[in-house]
């Protein structure tokens, strides 16, 4: 007798939630059970191929929704047809994760997964051009450099953790290195925090979370082209999960929609008021008045400082005379606060303030920037 499974996972399913086994009667009738291996509701999808001389007591495929923690659950029976002794068939699965009946809670209302008053830049938004397409359509990447502390976005509980992978690139070839955590939420929603380091999972399967808790570190494993933390919630279609836009809390209010290539702080129930400060919102004035003292070193050099994706620059004048300075810079993707070139007088061992640079599309190319300059007395 022939017994064949395919099992074809969602994405960021490592294993099986549930195992299908057989149990044969006198040789003569095969009963089909599931036992659930998993936290949550799990769909299992049954189909026979080159069935001889048996004969199911359902209609095929067949579809059905195993309850977490269940045992023994029967999904088909398999009789003999009567037509020959020699009884075979190919049996092939698929599973998924959760319960398609599963109505998501509209009036959900999300925090962004990071810490309260701390802010990312999000560069993958809904639809994004780069991977957030079909199924996945509805979701969110935040850079985040490694080791950053990921914060549960709503209250759940965990159900799914891979930590181990130190593997990542930028195809889909990578796909099955990802380290993520996947919390199940009241309403039959999962959310998936993705790209984690290896060992940046602090939770464990089981584990009841409330919004706003830390629950790992960032990284940059799995299909990712630099470090970042990929957000979704989804909820359970028949065999496949969909994104679903999500509600957030922020300094704004209540946002349906974050916008792409925009820096958003993390607002956190009951956490403390803090000074939100965004680069895009940076004039050359708040700096005209900024000088400090410096040690001699002989030359004049520039000091980039970033507020988000604003460049502030300093110029720092080491000589123990005062010089002057004449600047030409080369931009790419930046707006320079002040026409080119720049002449400016500096004040010994002194560092001043010379212009903002600010992006000319933060969704697009990268910025980077050059400077030629020649010092007099």
């Amino acid at each position: 007798m022939l017994f064949a499974i395919l099992l074809l996972p969602t994405a960021f399913q490592a294993s099986e939630c549930v195992k299908v086994y057989r149990d044969v009667v006198e040789g003569q009738t095969i009963h089909i059970y599931a036992d659930s291996q998993a936290l949550y509701p799990c769909q299992v999808e049954l189909a026979l191929k080159a069935v001889q001389n048996l004969k199911s007591d359902r209609p095929l495929p067949l579809h059905a929704v195993i309850p977490a923690g269940s045992r023994k659950v029967l999904l088909l029976t398999l009789r003999h047809s009567g037509s020959g002794q020699n009884m075979s068939y190919n049996l092939m699965t698929r599973q998924s994760r959760g319960d398609p009946a599963a109505e998501p809670d509209r009036d959900a209302l999300y925090v962004l997964p990071f810490a309260h008053g701390t802010k990312a830049k999000l560069i993958q938004g809904y639809g994004g051009s780069f991977s957030h397409k079909g199924t996945s359509e509805f979701s969110l990447d935040f850079a985040l450099e490694i080791g950053t502390a990921i914060h549960a976005a709503r209250a759940g509980l965990v159900v799914e953790t891979k930590s181990d992978s130190n593997t990542g690139g930028p195809s889909p070839n990578y796909n099955d290195y990802a380290n993520y955590i996947i919390i199940a939420h009241d309403d039959g929603t999962y959310a998936t925090y993705a790209h984690l380091k290896q060992g940046g999972v602090m939770v464990r399967s089981g584990q009841k979370v409330n919004q706003g808790d830390p629950i790992g570190y960032s990284g940059n494993t799995g299909f990712s082209r630099g470090p970042h933390l990929h957000f979704e919630v989804s909820r359970p279609g028949i065999m496949e999960a969909q994104s679903i836009p999500v509600r957030f809390s922020t300094l704004q209010g209540k946002v349906e929609r974050l916008r792409e290539g925009d820096y958003h702080y993390a607002v956190h129930a009951g956490g403390p008021s803090f000074k939100a400060i965004f680069g895009k919102d940076l004039k050359a004035e708040d700096f005209a008045g900024h000088r400090r003292t410096i040690a001699r070193k002989d030359q004049v050099t520039l000091r980039p400082q970033k507020d988000d994706d604003t460049i502030i620059m300093y110029v720092q004048n080491g000589y123990s005379a005062d010089k002057t300075v004449e600047i030409e810079f080369e931009l790419h993707n930046l707006s320079a606060s002040t026409p080119m070139p720049i002449r400016s007088r500096l004040p010994a061992l002194s560092e001043t303030f010379l212009l903002l640079l600010k992006p000319i599309d933060p969704t697009g190319a990268e910025t980077r920037f050059s400077a030629r300059y020649s010092v007099s007395e």
